[in-house]
């Protein structure tokens, strides 16, 4: 979703090699590409979103990952 929008909007990342960065802080998550917002999302439930696990979820696509790496600020 655009930022503040609610409205879903369409991503295509192609087929060449991208940085994917994920920025949790407290309830807030936020989604980049190539050092790009491409999307958000936050709890009014909750202070904070998780405490783990984290994970990865792909259908109908083919989702090659070169490295990982988790790192708290």
């Amino acid at each position: 979703m655009s930022q503040g929008s609610g409205i879903p909007q369409d991503y295509e990342p192609g087929s060449g090699w991208h940085t994917y960065r994920v920025e949790v802080q407290g309830n807030e998550a936020s989604l980049l590409d190539d050092g790009v917002q491409i999307g958000s999302a936050s709890s009014q439930q909750t202070d904070f979103l998780s405490n783990g696990p984290i994970g990865f979820s792909s259908e109908l696509v083919i989702l090659r990952v070169s490295s990982l790496r988790i790192l708290t600020l």
